[in-house]
């Protein structure tokens, strides 16, 4: 099992714009208008209060869901990577991943796996494919600063100290190169 997290102001982003992509929220159809409102902010509001409960227990979300599974972190048949970190050196997150699941490939071979992984290759996929679901975005780290509020993100900030505190999880909200 590969387990991917990602720092939850950029998730709480990624799952918005995802979410927008549903037939039942764009058609403004109930529950799903409610629970995944098209206005940004009230969305935010209620994915970080715990009040989007669809894949939850209720006043659960995504931090509660990456604390659940942090428990197998030493279980051998589980491997952990950050978003960030797989932006930051994609050939190094595939070596781990291809040690991981006991494949050699040679240095041409990862180089093609990079290549056919990158967010232009898999958006060009997509957009050639006319998904009606895109789930491939711009992938960056740190677009939550032009999203979430002041409030917002300090909310956010109390919330990993609340429910992650009594674990060794941290995460990176900004990249260097981006």
């Amino acid at each position: 099992m590969v387990y991917v997290r990602r720092n939850p102001k950029d998730q709480v982003l990624s799952w918005y714009h995802f979410t927008q992509t549903y037939s039942t929220v764009k058609a403004n159809i109930p529950p799903h208008n409610e629970i995944f409102p098209k206005e940004i902010k009230s969305f935010i509001n209620l994915a970080i209060t715990g009040k989007q409960n669809v894949l939850a227990k209720d006043g659960e979300g995504y931090l509660e869901h990456v604390r659940d599974w942090a428990k197998h972190k030493n279980d051998s048949n589980a491997m952990f990577l950050m978003y960030e970190d797989i932006r930051q050196d994609f050939e190094n997150a595939v070596r781990k991943l291809c040690q991981f699941v006991e494949v050699d490939l040679t240095y041409e071979e990862i180089k093609q796996v990079i290549q056919n992984c990158s967010l232009q290759t898999m958006k060009t996929q997509e957009e050639n494919s006319k998904s009606e679901h895109p789930i491939v975005r711009n992938g960056c780290v740190g677009d939550w600063k032009n999203y979430l509020t002041v409030y917002q993100s300090e909310y956010l900030d109390k919330k990993v100290e609340e429910v992650l505190g009594a674990t060794d999880i941290k995460f990176k909200y900004t990249l260097h190169s981006e």
